[in-house]
């Protein structure tokens, strides 16, 4: 019992000087303020009003209980995992626990002290609710115009806190605070406040009158939260009227009163939202507003089933007149319609809110009822324009000609108007061919040209030709020379003077076949051009090809002389360095040849009847193969020599 005295007593002292402090700081501040307000501001809403909205923030309204009990729970979670892991020491462990139990403490006392702060502040506005607006029939509309909506444009934080000051006016029971006339107000001139503001801007707005409205919706599905939150509260005050007295009274609404109000504030943004949505000529700024302010509005709004239904027409028309030109306001609206479906809410009906099921016109029942007859009138085939226009010419004509009586006018309009579907029918057929023969000739202009015809490529028919043949057959004379030759060196190359072979005869073939082609088609020269600049394209990547080869070989040749030069340079060396008593050949020997030279001997056997060589390199390897005999002879001699002047000088010192 001491103890819960001592906390009582602490506790009061406590809220004394929080009061007494934030008497001091909002005196200090109205003192100052006052003069910069505007006289009717003044009269409305006293200074200490102003100064308290727009110093507390949301923490000084409402405790974050969800997102404490969050942090502790993973916190907890942490804990055991320490506990489990089989990776840390046991020190480490016991230091890990005792860190995050710490941290668990700090976020639990802090929660306290947050929860103290709360009640203080709640404390003193209930102690203040009678001095913070003035008994005055413009009180609520300075407020909501000076304090709530400036506010809620910030952020949405503040929004959120604009929402929760709100809320708090009302479940304070403080007075001259109405809370369905504020709520009226934002609800019903929506589009005004919407139309000039920034994307940030209407979405912290749109958060804000989702709260308000998601809490009248709570009411309205709850009777027991209504009556314990709203029942004969200040804020459900219908009409403040002043008594002999000087008092403001009036009824209070009552469960089935509010249950239509929130008909209406549904009706109302529906209205005003599709109304924007389906102009045309509305403005970018305005239109990404409503589909921003209904994207934040969507756990509360629409809550009637064809308020959802025309919602969801409007943004879709949007999204489709949209498509192409201004991208950005097509996928918000995109965005709107799929979450619009996809969202998890029991839509109501009329009737839920007491309401009757609105009526439709006479003129929609009338269109209602056209509109079967209509569909059957269009089923039947019209009458062609040009078939119109001859009737039309042929009725006119017997009328000129049938002026004399009346029986006869009867029977040359009927004859007329004969002659003149017969006309009109003529006409047609005339039009029909006319467009048969239009198709013929696209069909003609969009056949494939002589260069996109399959088949083997065409020659040009010119003398160039037969001299081209020729030239082939000598080549491939020489290339069967240069291919038995090589087949005596090396057995491999038999088989790439085949398909040498082979190509040849299949490019003769192609020739033959390709003007065989051109004969049965008989296409004229000039159609054939391009197919004659391409097939001398060809020859002319065939002869580059050739010179292409030409190169890469007597590259390969430079490239072994050079190798060849430096390995006999290293055997002459090497033989120069050899001693008398070297036991590596005897006379009459010949010495092998270098690497380098055996292998161009080897490259030069594999050389083959390949389509680039020819009786020049057949020439060329005789003279290299003549030039390496006589280097080997030369070195033997020198070779030779040396060997007996060694002798020779050896026998006298023997």
């Amino acid at each position: 019992k001491e103890k819960k005295e001592r906390r009582q007593m602490e506790a009061m002292v406590k809220m004394s000087l929080f009061n007494g402090a934030i008497d001091e700081v909002v005196t200090r501040l109205s003192a100052k303020l006052e003069p910069l307000l505007k006289q009717m501001i003044r009269a409305e809403i006293s200074p200490k009003t102003y100064v308290l909205f727009w110093m507390l923030e949301g923490y000084d309204l409402e405790v974050p209980v969800a997102a404490y009990e969050r942090e502790v729970e993973k916190i907890r979670k942490a804990i055991g995992a320490v506990g489990e892991s089989a990776e840390m020491g046991k020190t480490k462990r016991a230091r890990e626990e005792e860190r995050l139990r710490a941290l668990e403490y700090k976020l639990k006392e802090e929660q306290s002290r947050q929860t103290d702060h709360v009640e203080r502040v709640r404390a003193y506005l209930r102690a203040e609710k009678e001095n913070l607006f003035r008994q005055t029939s413009n009180a609520n509309p300075s407020l909501l115009h000076t304090c709530v909506l400036p506010r809620a444009m910030f952020s949405e934080s503040d929004a959120i806190y604009a929402a929760k000051f709100y809320l708090l006016m009302h479940t304070q029971r403080t007075t001259c605070f109405q809370t369905l006339f504020i709520t009226d107000k934002i609800m019903c001139d929506i589009l005004p406040v919407v139309s000039l503001l920034s994307e940030n801007e209407a979405q912290s707005l749109g958060r804000c009158l989702q709260l308000i409205l998601s809490q009248h919706a709570a009411w309205h599905d709850d009777t027991a939260a209504y009556d314990r939150d709203c029942k004969d509260t200040p804020g459900f005050n219908m009409r403040l009227k002043k008594t002999a007295g000087g008092e403001m009274k009036g009824g209070f609404a009552k469960h089935d009163m509010h249950a239509k109000l929130l008909h209406k504030w549904q009706n109302r943004v529906s209205k005003s939202l599709q109304g924007s949505l389906n102009n045309t000529a509305a403005d970018y700024v305005h239109l990404r507003n409503c589909i921003v302010v209904a994207t934040k509005m969507l756990p509360c709004f629409p809550l009637l089933a064809t308020d959802a239904e025309s919602m969801e027409k409007a943004a879709g028309g949007l999204r489709d007149r949209e498509k192409g030109r201004r991208d950005d306001l097509s996928l918000k609206a995109a965005s709107y319609v799929v979450l619009l479906k996809t969202r998890k809410m029991q839509l109501r009906n009329h009737a839920y809110f007491g309401c009757k099921e609105p009526v439709q016109p006479a003129a929609a029942k009338a269109a209602a009822a056209a509109a079967p007859a209509k569909a059957a009138s269009t089923k039947a085939k019209p009458l062609t324009a040009s078939a119109a226009a001859g009737i039309k010419s042929s009725s006119t004509s017997a009328a000129a000609k049938s002026s004399g009586a009346a029986a006869s006018t009867s029977t040359t309009s009927v004859a007329a108007a004969k002659n003149g579907v017969r006309k009109s029918t003529k006409v047609v057929n005339n039009e029909e061919k006319k467009e048969k023969e239009r198709e013929i000739k696209k069909e003609v202009a969009v056949k494939a040209e002589p260069s996109e015809v399959e088949g083997p490529s065409l020659p040009p028919p010119s003398t160039s030709e037969e001299k081209r043949e020729k030239e082939r057959e000598r080549e491939k004379e020489k290339e069967d020379k240069g291919g038995e030759r090589a087949a005596k060196r090396t057995p491999t190359t038999s088989s790439e003077g085949d398909r040498s072979k082979k190509r040849r005869d299949a490019d003769l073939l192609g020739g033959v076949a390709a003007r065989t082609l051109l004969l049965a088609n008989k296409k004229p020269k000039n159609e054939l051009d391009g197919v004659v600049a391409r097939e001398s394209k060809k020859d002319d990547g065939r002869n580059g090809s050739r010179k292409a080869e030409e190169k890469e070989s007597r590259r390969e040749e430079s490239s072994s002389s050079s190798q060849r030069k430096r390995d006999s340079r290293r055997a002459e060396t090497a033989v120069e360095g050899a001693g008398a008593g070297d036991e590596g050949g005897e006379d009459g020997e010949v010495p092998p040849s270098p690497p380098g030279v055996r292998r161009d001997e080897e490259r030069a056997s594999k050389g083959g009847s390949n389509g680039a060589t020819d009786d020049r390199e057949s020439r060329r390897e005789k003279e290299k193969e003549e030039r390496r005999g006589k280097a080997r002879e030369e070195r033997k001699r020198e070779e030779l020599k040396e060997k007996i002047k060694e002798r020779e000088n050896k026998e006298p010192e023997k």
